[in-house]
């Protein structure tokens, strides 16, 4: 039998008792009854899938399931609710709530208990009607259960209100998220609130079309032991609280408009070790020490963007690129709004994508040292050169290769045994281009050739090129807009 939400309950249920057993101190025996009996329940379900079987008598044994499974569920959630309370809690006030506490303790000792007995019965019943169960979904069921771990807005405009509401009446969401829809340029406030929401993992503001402006993150929202994520697209006038340092679980910070780093404090030990994705920093004069000091060790991707209220020069950024070298997993880097000049610094780097955006002294043939890199995207850059001269050996693991709106490019030379193993090139809006290079045809893995939006002479040589290409079965595709 395959019923989707009751064996998505359960290998949650199983998970979370597996990971957070050390709350449970003061019921442990109970809890770990419970959970081998939720396993084994789990392993019935998944056993029994293609067997022949009544199908009232499987669907009374499903509903069974799925209440026992929703009550443990919502026993466990709501104790872990109070050991969080409780662990915030400063001392007087622990002292203060310690009955509150023991007594909490004993009614889920006595709930999970009662549940044992219910999922006995279960068990009897099963054996009693020699119950098989045979494969079945429950769309609705499936539908209930996204709706209580997730809560999605979608509005015209930012409703403070209704987030307000959220915090108050749902309160063990996992994921909260506003999608909006038009330009509103009010400035809200995200509720101190929200640091009740102890099991969210998941927190997101979007806006389709333009941006909302937020007066602050609080600082609430970093005691949230469970928030993975943090997705903001809008401006933000306070900035990043300095408690973000203690959010040790945090795996993606994205704030679409840029955020400055607050400093660390004084004392170490504040690294935000499981942050994976950081979008996008306004960098300044303090951003190199930050990288320097090895405070995102397993950060995978990173968007760094110039601050509008610092001035930041080119070497100022060199040296910011120059600390990257201590982020030893960073893949993925995006540069906006920088002057860059040579990226040299990054030879050494694992990184296999690079997007450079509305830059300006950009040293593209710097990057050809890049052994790893994969994907390139240059867009509406001041390149220091207008020239291209791509030496052998350059781009070896270049795959994906995209030239947009670089007017000042006026040719472009590619030696033998550059860029292997390129597959698709993308030029577009580079209006003073007058030449792409012969070696380009002899690439082995090239397919896909687009070009757009490109000065009339050297259009007229490609689209010769076109038919020669389609004469001779070549297998690239040039593509002229």
């Amino acid at each position: 039998m395959t019923d989707a939400v009751v064996s998505f309950v359960l290998e949650n249920l199983k998970n979370l008792l597996i990971h957070e057993v050390n709350l449970f101190r003061g019921v442990k025996n109970e809890v770990n009854l419970l959970r081998s009996d939720l396993g084994f329940m789990n392993a019935f379900l998944k056993d029994s899938e293609g067997k022949e079987a009544n199908h009232h008598l499987v669907k009374e044994l499903i509903d069974q399931i799925r209440e026992a499974a929703f009550d443990a569920e919502d026993v466990i959630n709501r104790y872990m609710a109070q050991v969080v309370r409780q662990r915030v809690r400063n001392l007087p006030k622990k002292l203060f709530h310690c009955l509150d506490h023991a007594a909490e303790l004993h009614r889920v000792a006595e709930k999970t208990t009662s549940l044992r007995k219910r999922i006995e019965n279960i068990y009897a019943n099963k054996t009693t009607y020699g119950i098989e169960a045979r494969s079945h979904g429950d769309e609705n069921a499936e539908q209930l259960l996204e709706e209580l771990g997730s809560l999605f807005f979608f509005t015209s405009y930012f409703d403070h209100n209704a987030l307000e509401r959220a915090v108050k009446n749902f309160r063990f969401i996992r994921s909260l998220s506003f999608e909006v829809s038009n330009i509103h340029h009010s400035l809200h406030r995200i509720p101190e609130e929200i640091g009740q929401l102890v099991f969210l993992r998941y927190f997101k503001i979007s806006v389709t079309y333009a941006y909302v402006w937020l007066k602050a993150i609080p600082a609430s929202i970093c005691k949230l032991p469970y928030l993975e994520t943090i997705h903001v697209q809008a401006w933000i006038e306070e900035g990043l609280p300095k408690e973000i340092w203690i959010m040790k679980q945090l795996r993606h910070l994205y704030v679409g408009h840029g955020i400055g780093l607050p400093q660390p404090p004084s004392k170490g030990g504040h690294t935000l070790s499981n942050l994976q994705v950081l979008c996008r920093v306004e960098v300044d004069k303090k951003t190199a020490i930050l990288f320097r000091k090895s405070l995102f060790p397993n950060l995978r991707k990173l968007h760094l963007s110039r601050s509008h209220t610092c001035l930041i020069d080119q070497s100022m950024v060199s040296e910011i690129l120059a600390s990257l070298e201590s982020s030893q997993y960073l893949q993925i880097l995006k540069l906006e709004r920088l002057t860059i000049g040579s990226l040299s610094s990054l030879s050494s780097s694992k990184l296999t994508k690079i997007t450079v955006l509305n830059c300006n002294s950009v040293d593209l043939i710097s990057l050809g040292k890049l052994a790893n890199l994969q994907i390139l995207k240059i867009k509406r850059c001041d390149i220091s050169s207008r020239q291209l001269h791509f030496m052998a050996g350059e781009f070896p693991q270049l795959e994906v290769f995209k030239m947009i709106g670089l007017r000042d490019i006026e040719s472009w030379e590619l030696e033998t045994d550059a860029m292997p193993n390129l597959q698709h090139l993308v030029i577009k809006r580079c209006t003073s281009l007058r030449n792409l290079p012969d070696e380009l045809w002899s690439l082995a893995n090239l397919r896909m050739v687009q070009v757009s939006d490109i000065e009339a002479d050297l259009k007229e040589k490609l689209m010769i090129k076109q038919s020669e290409l389609k004469e001779d079965g070549y297998s690239c595709k040039l593509i002229i807009n």
